[in-house]
């Protein structure tokens, strides 16, 4: 039995990382695993040769060259969720899919059913009719695809992913921090900049085209970081930031609105930023200028953030376990 990991090549988000952590746990665990990188075109499925990222060579994995091993009768594909055209085209494997971003899925999802003109009830009934078994990256996806079909709990696993290395080296922690606020760039900006107006006396910084060590010395100088974005799975940067010594503040979307997902008190958690946009503007001038007492509030958080790794190789050897013993009812002619 062989397993093939679907990622894109050259990507260096959060989702290709949990890829690459996946297939490296794998191998460690005795699997014999490979990356699948491959496009996400809706007209081609042919894996692509190309060598990990340098931010991923610390994996260690290896990718697979043709796509007739990856069409065997023992070969499990784990497809992540974007991934709708391969999990229509790819016949023998066994299929296994991984929800790391809902919205994600529903952006592919509506894109699909345009090119292909099917409806969304269609596209459910062929995703879920195509697969045996899920794994889900956040509580979110969980509660999501449960509300989406009945599907029994013995056919979804959780897999979550927990963050780099790099981010735990807290040797620094008695740095001066500054009065700097995070935040994405990407996500959430419209919402932010409500606030961000209004708090003009303090250095906003976005977390954009930083190396992995640039993101880490930016943490270590701030106070706070704010992410008002979508959070379509357990996001990674307000780990890394909280990791780093920075208080979080977000809203309630997506995985946010979870406490298994991002485990802070609803004290820096809003529900609607416009309607609270003079609570939240008190709350971030409060912890700028009680920082020291606010930060030890996020300690659970952190507690969690550090055990996530255990967890996931943990989860992983039952995922093994689910593979070796399952019963693949799903199987395409």
């Amino acid at each position: 039995m062989k397993y093939f990991i679907v990622a894109p090549p050259a990507y260096a988000s959060g989702g290709p990382e949990l890829a690459h952590q996946l297939c490296y746990e794998l191998n460690k665990n005795g699997c014999e695993a490979y990356m699948y990188y491959t496009s996400a075109s809706i007209d081609d499925i042919l894996p692509v040769d190309e060598e990990a990222i340098e931010k991923f060579k610390k994996y260690r994995t290896r990718h697979v060259l043709s796509i007739d091993d990856v069409e065997q009768d023992d070969s499990i594909v784990v497809f992540p969720e974007v991934y709708i055209y391969h999990l229509m085209k790819l016949k023998k494997c066994k299929k296994v899919w991984w929800w790391m971003s809902v919205d994600n899925y529903i952006s592919a999802a509506n894109f699909f059913c345009s090119a292909f003109n099917m409806t969304p009830i269609e596209l459910t009934s062929f995703v879920f009719g195509s697969i045996d078994l899920h794994l889900v990256q956040s509580v979110y996806a969980y509660d999501w695809i449960h509300r989406m079909i009945d599907i029994s709990d013995d056919k979804v696993l959780y897999i979550s992913d927990y963050i780099g290395d790099k981010y735990f080296n807290e040797e620094d922690s008695e740095n001066i921090r500054e009065n700097i606020i995070l935040y994405n760039q990407k996500k959430g900006l419209s919402d932010l900049q409500q606030v961000m107006k209004e708090l003009a006396m303090y250095r906003w910084i976005p977390l954009e085209n930083l190396t992995e060590d640039g993101m880490i010395r930016t943490m270590r100088r701030a106070k706070l970081y704010i992410d008002f974005g979508n959070h379509p799975g357990k996001d990674r940067i307000p780990r890394e930031s909280a990791i780093n010594g920075c208080c979080v503040i977000t809203n309630r979307k997506g995985s946010a609105a979870f406490k298994e997902d991002v485990p802070i008190s609803d004290e820096y958690k809003f529900e609607n930023v416009y309607d609270q946009k003079e609570d939240i503007i008190s709350l971030i001038h409060d912890v700028i200028e009680h920082y020291d007492i606010h930060i030890g509030r996020f300690e659970g958080y952190r507690t969690v953030i550090r055990n996530e790794k255990n967890w996931f190789c943990r989860d992983v050897k039952q995922f093994i376990n689910q593979v070796e013993n399952f019963k693949w009812e799903t199987s395409s002619d």
